[in-house]
Protein backbone atom coordinates (compact mmCIF):
# COMPACT_ATOMS: atom_id res chain seq x y z
CA UNK A 1 0.00 0.00 0.00
CA UNK A 2 3.01 2.37 1.04
CA UNK A 3 4.27 1.75 -2.57
CA UNK A 4 0.89 2.52 -4.60
CA UNK A 5 0.57 5.79 -2.55
CA UNK A 6 4.74 6.79 -3.48
CA UNK A 7 3.79 5.69 -7.02
CA UNK A 8 0.36 7.79 -6.78
CA UNK A 9 2.46 11.24 -5.63
CA UNK A 10 5.40 10.43 -8.05
CA UNK A 11 2.72 10.83 -10.82
CA UNK A 12 0.82 13.39 -9.37
CA UNK A 13 4.12 15.54 -8.83
CA UNK A 14 5.26 14.51 -12.56
CA UNK A 15 1.93 15.71 -14.05
CA UNK A 16 1.65 19.00 -12.05
CA UNK A 17 5.35 19.92 -13.40
CA UNK A 18 4.26 18.91 -17.00
CA UNK A 19 0.90 21.29 -16.57
CA UNK A 20 3.38 23.99 -15.23
CA UNK A 21 5.83 23.80 -18.45
CA UNK A 22 2.83 23.74 -20.58
CA UNK A 23 1.33 26.58 -19.14
CA UNK A 24 4.30 29.14 -19.45
CA UNK A 25 3.70 31.89 -21.75
CA UNK A 26 6.63 33.16 -24.01
CA UNK A 27 7.79 36.79 -22.87
CA UNK A 28 6.20 39.67 -24.53
CA UNK A 29 9.03 41.87 -26.02
CA UNK A 30 8.73 45.40 -26.78
CA UNK A 31 9.86 44.90 -30.34
CA UNK A 32 6.98 42.69 -30.59
CA UNK A 33 4.61 45.37 -29.21
CA UNK A 34 5.23 47.72 -31.55
CA UNK A 35 4.39 45.87 -33.94
CA UNK A 36 1.18 44.68 -32.46
CA UNK A 37 -0.16 48.36 -32.58
CA UNK A 38 1.21 49.34 -35.95
CA UNK A 39 -1.39 46.60 -37.12
CA UNK A 40 -4.25 48.82 -35.05
CA UNK A 41 -5.16 51.08 -37.92
CA UNK A 42 -8.27 53.78 -36.70
CA UNK A 43 -10.99 53.53 -38.96
CA UNK A 44 -11.46 55.88 -41.94
CA UNK A 45 -13.99 58.26 -42.02
CA UNK A 46 -16.43 56.69 -44.77
CA UNK A 47 -16.54 53.32 -42.51
CA UNK A 48 -17.52 56.03 -39.67
CA UNK A 49 -20.16 57.91 -41.49
CA UNK A 50 -21.60 54.43 -43.37
CA UNK A 51 -21.65 52.25 -39.75
CA UNK A 52 -23.07 55.63 -37.82
CA UNK A 53 -25.86 55.56 -40.47
CA UNK A 54 -26.62 52.15 -40.07
CA UNK A 55 -26.71 52.59 -36.27
CA UNK A 56 -29.45 55.66 -36.77
CA UNK A 57 -30.99 53.48 -38.81
CA UNK A 58 -31.47 50.13 -36.26
CA UNK A 59 -32.23 52.97 -33.45
CA UNK A 60 -34.80 54.35 -35.76
CA UNK A 61 -36.45 50.93 -36.11
CA UNK A 62 -36.08 50.42 -32.68
CA UNK A 63 -37.94 53.28 -31.29
CA UNK A 64 -40.42 52.46 -34.37
CA UNK A 65 -41.14 49.08 -32.02
CA UNK A 66 -41.29 50.66 -28.67
CA UNK A 67 -43.57 53.20 -30.14
CA UNK A 68 -45.96 50.49 -31.55
CA UNK A 69 -45.86 48.47 -28.19
CA UNK A 70 -46.34 51.18 -25.73
CA UNK A 71 -49.10 52.43 -27.83
CA UNK A 72 -50.42 49.28 -28.13
CA UNK A 73 -50.32 48.38 -24.44
CA UNK A 74 -52.60 52.46 -24.33
CA UNK A 75 -55.05 51.10 -26.04
CA UNK A 76 -55.43 47.77 -23.56
CA UNK A 77 -56.26 50.37 -20.83
CA UNK A 78 -58.95 51.84 -22.46
CA UNK A 79 -62.63 50.90 -21.82
CA UNK A 80 -64.57 48.67 -24.21
CA UNK A 81 -66.75 51.69 -25.67
CA UNK A 82 -63.30 54.00 -26.01
CA UNK A 83 -61.90 50.66 -28.45
CA UNK A 84 -64.67 49.85 -29.87
CA UNK A 85 -64.65 53.32 -31.37
CA UNK A 86 -60.57 53.51 -32.16
CA UNK A 87 -61.46 50.46 -33.73
CA UNK A 88 -64.22 51.52 -36.58
CA UNK A 89 -62.38 55.14 -36.96
CA UNK A 90 -58.84 52.82 -37.56
CA UNK A 91 -60.90 50.56 -39.90
CA UNK A 92 -61.67 53.61 -41.70
CA UNK A 93 -58.42 55.18 -41.53
CA UNK A 94 -57.30 52.02 -43.07
CA UNK A 95 -59.94 51.77 -45.75
CA UNK A 96 -58.94 54.82 -46.75
CA UNK A 97 -54.88 54.64 -46.65
CA UNK A 98 -54.01 50.78 -46.28
CA UNK A 99 -51.51 51.88 -44.24
CA UNK A 100 -49.59 49.35 -42.34
CA UNK A 101 -48.88 51.03 -39.43
CA UNK A 102 -53.09 51.30 -39.23
CA UNK A 103 -52.67 47.59 -39.86
CA UNK A 104 -50.66 46.47 -37.12
CA UNK A 105 -52.38 48.28 -34.64
CA UNK A 106 -56.00 46.93 -35.81
CA UNK A 107 -54.45 43.19 -35.70
CA UNK A 108 -51.99 43.91 -32.58
CA UNK A 109 -53.59 46.31 -30.37
CA UNK A 110 -57.41 46.30 -30.44
CA UNK A 111 -57.93 42.77 -30.97
CA UNK A 112 -58.25 40.78 -28.30
CA UNK A 113 -60.57 37.68 -29.12
CA UNK A 114 -61.24 39.21 -32.36
CA UNK A 115 -63.32 41.94 -31.16
CA UNK A 116 -62.20 44.08 -33.70
CA UNK A 117 -61.89 42.12 -37.02
CA UNK A 118 -62.50 38.45 -37.63
CA UNK A 119 -59.96 35.91 -38.07
CA UNK A 120 -59.75 35.73 -41.55
CA UNK A 121 -59.56 39.93 -41.69
CA UNK A 122 -56.69 39.35 -38.96
CA UNK A 123 -55.07 37.02 -41.08
CA UNK A 124 -55.52 39.09 -44.04
CA UNK A 125 -54.61 42.18 -42.91
CA UNK A 126 -50.95 40.40 -41.98
CA UNK A 127 -50.54 39.04 -44.98
CA UNK A 128 -50.82 42.17 -46.51
CA UNK A 129 -48.72 43.54 -44.30
CA UNK A 130 -46.11 40.99 -44.98
CA UNK A 131 -45.98 42.32 -48.14
CA UNK A 132 -45.18 46.11 -47.38
CA UNK A 133 -41.94 47.09 -48.18
CA UNK A 134 -41.69 50.07 -45.80
CA UNK A 135 -42.10 47.97 -42.83
CA UNK A 136 -39.81 47.89 -39.69
CA UNK A 137 -37.91 44.50 -40.68
CA UNK A 138 -38.13 43.31 -37.57
CA UNK A 139 -41.95 43.39 -37.51
CA UNK A 140 -41.45 40.59 -40.81
CA UNK A 141 -41.04 38.14 -38.46
CA UNK A 142 -43.13 38.85 -35.53
CA UNK A 143 -46.32 38.75 -38.10
CA UNK A 144 -44.89 35.75 -39.57
CA UNK A 145 -46.06 34.08 -36.35
CA UNK A 146 -48.83 35.00 -36.11
CA UNK A 147 -49.93 34.34 -39.17
CA UNK A 148 -48.76 30.24 -38.30
CA UNK A 149 -50.68 31.31 -35.14
CA UNK A 150 -54.24 32.13 -36.91
CA UNK A 151 -53.71 29.50 -39.68
CA UNK A 152 -53.17 26.99 -36.34
CA UNK A 153 -56.55 28.59 -34.85
CA UNK A 154 -58.59 28.71 -38.30
CA UNK A 155 -57.76 25.17 -38.46
CA UNK A 156 -58.40 24.21 -35.06
CA UNK A 157 -61.95 26.37 -35.46
CA UNK A 158 -62.88 24.56 -38.42
CA UNK A 159 -62.25 20.88 -36.79
CA UNK A 160 -64.15 22.15 -34.01
CA UNK A 161 -67.10 23.06 -35.82
CA UNK A 162 -66.69 19.53 -37.86
CA UNK A 163 -66.96 17.99 -34.48
CA UNK A 164 -69.49 19.80 -33.22
CA UNK A 165 -71.82 19.31 -36.44
CA UNK A 166 -70.72 15.36 -36.08
CA UNK A 167 -71.76 15.22 -32.23
CA UNK A 168 -75.09 16.78 -33.09
CA UNK A 169 -75.94 14.22 -36.01
CA UNK A 170 -74.98 11.45 -34.07
CA UNK A 171 -77.06 13.42 -30.48
CA UNK A 172 -80.28 13.11 -33.18
CA UNK A 173 -79.66 9.72 -33.83
CA UNK A 174 -79.26 8.68 -30.23
CA UNK A 175 -82.76 10.77 -29.68
CA UNK A 176 -84.47 9.34 -32.57
CA UNK A 177 -83.64 5.90 -31.58
CA UNK A 178 -84.72 7.07 -27.57
CA UNK A 179 -88.04 7.88 -29.39
CA UNK A 180 -88.31 4.08 -30.64
CA UNK A 181 -87.36 2.67 -27.76
CA UNK A 182 -89.44 4.61 -25.52
CA UNK A 183 -92.40 4.27 -28.16
CA UNK A 184 -91.69 0.05 -27.89
CA UNK A 185 -91.82 0.19 -24.16
CA UNK A 186 -94.91 1.68 -24.75
CA UNK A 187 -96.30 -0.97 -26.85
CA UNK A 188 -95.21 -3.68 -24.70
CA UNK A 189 -96.79 -2.02 -21.82
CA UNK A 190 -99.99 -1.78 -23.65
CA UNK A 191 -100.40 -5.42 -24.27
Amino acid sequence: MKLFIKLLFLILIVSIQACQVARQQPEVLPADLAIDQTLILPPSAEADSTEAAANLQRLNEQNQLVEFFSQSNEYHNFTIKKQQQLCRQLKQDYKENSDWKTAWLLVYALNDDFKCLTLSKSLGLLKAMQKDTEMNSQFYWLNAQQIKLFNDLRNAKRKSYSLSNKLKKENSKIEALKAIESDINDKLDGE
